[in-house]
This record gives structure tokens, sequence and C-alpha cells, in this order.
């Protein structure tokens, strides 16, 4: 998991903001860039890859920012997401947590300052 966790935020670091991008087994299955919401972006990603053929479960997602709101993790782990990787620094990050954690997905943050410098996006 912490390999494609790194590889989606390779990837999504190097997107157009507000990106969702979905990576399992070191391949990309789907990438939702320059959306107007995290929801959005999820919706596009999950939509790329299942178009596809791609099975979700087990796939890792990576979000460009931190989620303001559990709507976005939890259109993810719907999916078959179970592990997120995303920046921390929304008033509602306890909140956006707990649910990702009572969905059953793992949830790895970094500061926003941070974590959005892979590639000094």
């Amino acid at each position: 998991m912490k390999t494609d966790m790194i590889l989606a935020w390779a990837i999504g670091s190097r997107s157009n903001s507000n990106t969702i991008t979905l990576v399992k087994a070191g391949q990309l299955l789907g990438n939702g860039t320059g959306q107007q919401s995290r929801v959005d972006a999820a919706k596009l990603a999950i939509a790329r890859a299942t178009d596809r053929g791609h099975d979700l479960k087990g796939a890792v997602a990576y979000s460009d920012s931190f989620f303001p709101f559990p709507d976005g993790p939890l259109t993810l782990t719907d999916a078959g997401i179970t592990g997120i990787f995303a920046t921390r620094g929304s008033v509602n990050d306890e909140t956006v947590k707990e649910a990702i954690v009572e969905a059953g997905a793992s949830l790895v943050t970094l500061p926003d300052s941070l974590a959005r410098g892979f590639f000094g996006h």
C-alpha cells in the first residue's frame, strides 16, 4: 500500500488542482483532475477507472489537498478504496478521519504545506 500511495502522490501532485488519483498494484487506474470539488474529482477518477474495467477493491487514493468534508472520502471507500493519502489542515480533519476509519479504510496524512510539495505543486 505504501508504494502505491507514493506513486499516487507523485502523479496527483503533477496534475491540475483538485485532483484525486487512484492507484493499485503500481498501476494508475484513474485520475480525476481539475474539478470544482473533491467529490467531483473522486467521482471522475472512479468513473475513469471503472469505465476501463478496473477493480477498485484494495486500491489507494491520493488527494492533492485536504478533504473539507467526509463526502469525498466516503465516495472513494464506497467504490472499494482501502487507503487514502491526503493532506490535513481542514477544521473538519477529525470528522473526516473518523468517517474514513469507520468505513474500514486507512488514512495517511501530512500537513498541507508539506504534502503538496512532492513536485512543488
